[in-house]
């Protein structure tokens, strides 16, 4: 659902619906996992729990080696609160990427890695925080007994 933010940035899509756009992956490539490490580890995240105490809010560009864009955890939280699929799937994926920073194949060095696996942490924290309504609570009930992403051949087919 990007139509409604399409005007905020003039050349791209923002940075919350391209990290949407790797974690959302149900079978995550190493290159998925790298992709989604870069811009965690290049740009802060505003709106989430620990931003007024770690001072990683929207001003981003400081020093601790963001861009002048922050990605919108809060954003991110309310989307993920809406779809216990999408959300299933982000915060697994948030993890592994959180957890594979430093890894051998995903290594960006000590400084990085750390920044990565502090960003995806407070990411995870805002989507933990953010209230669910009783259709995903529901959702959550069943959880992976049922399958809850759809495969994209499937998809392709109808087309």
């Amino acid at each position: 659902e990007v139509s409604d933010r399409l005007d905020a940035h003039p050349v791209t899509i923002g940075l919350e619906e391209l990290l949407l756009q790797k974690v959302q992956i149900v079978e995550m490539t190493t290159t998925d996992v790298i992709d989604s490490g870069a811009l965690l580890a290049t740009h802060d995240v505003s709106g989430a729990p620990d931003e007024t105490e770690t001072g990683t809010g929207a001003v981003a560009g400081s020093a601790a080696g963001g861009c002048a864009e922050a990605i919108d955890g809060g954003r991110i939280a309310r989307l993920l609160a809406r779809d216990w699929g999408f959300h299933h799937t982000a915060t697994r994926n948030l993890r592994r990427v959180r957890d594979g920073a430093g890894d051998a194949v995903t290594d960006f060095g000590p400084e990085l890695n750390a920044r990565i696996r502090g960003r995806a942490g407070q990411l995870l924290d805002a989507i933990d925080a953010e209230p669910k309504n009783a259709r995903w609570r529901m959702r959550d009930r069943i959880g992976e007994r049922k399958q809850w992403w759809q495969d994209v051949d499937d998809k392709e087919a109808t087309y």
